[in-house]
């Protein structure tokens, strides 16, 4: 009889996440992950067919929990600034911690897998911009929202500086 790993799914998320964050994405492997959860190799396999749909499964849990900090930041903001800025932290740090993962991947910044996943990120940072605006009674345009999103991305990546920005995304926000 197989034996039964109770929330494996999630243990094995969990130890990737770890392994990232504290030995690296070359340190990531389906053997090493297994055995830290008692699980045969193949079973990983059951779960997440390659090392690269895994690791980015772990990192998309650890990107939900961002976006849960920053709506439950937006709903304890005092004012637009304070949100955005909230916003931006969070995207700070979730790109902080997996800095070294992104250098490391294999996908180009030119290729489909690159433009999905950005877009996906994009639209998600909307949301939360959406949540905000609507939350002060502010109703900015659907291409306001896009661009203010981009912003705080590129931002986060290519190291703008923090007030400058916040100037910018005021004004389109309003």
């Amino acid at each position: 009889m197989p034996k039964l790993i109770e929330n494996l799914r999630e243990r094995l998320l969990a130890e990737t996440r770890r392994t990232l964050l504290e030995e690296g994405p070359s340190a990531v492997n389906i053997r090493g992950i297994a055995q830290a959860c008692g699980a045969a190799t193949g079973t990983v396999y059951n779960y997440f067919p390659s090392k690269e749909v895994l690791i980015a499964n772990a990192i998309l849990v650890d990107w939900l929990e961002h976006v849960d900090r920053a709506c439950s930041a937006i709903g304890s903001c005092e004012d637009v600034p304070s949100g955005l800025a909230a916003i931006h932290r969070c995207l700070v740090d979730f790109v902080g911690r997996y800095r070294a993962t992104f250098a490391a991947s294999d996908y180009t910044l030119a290729g489909p897998t690159y433009a999905e996943r950005n877009t996906m990120l994009c639209d998600q940072i909307a949301e939360l911009i959406d949540g905000l605006a609507s939350r002060f009674g502010l109703a900015p345009s659907a291409i306001a929202e896009a661009v203010m999103a981009e912003s705080l991305l590129a931002s986060v990546t290519h190291d703008w500086p923090e007030d400058e920005l916040m100037s910018v995304l005021e004004k389109l926000i309003s």
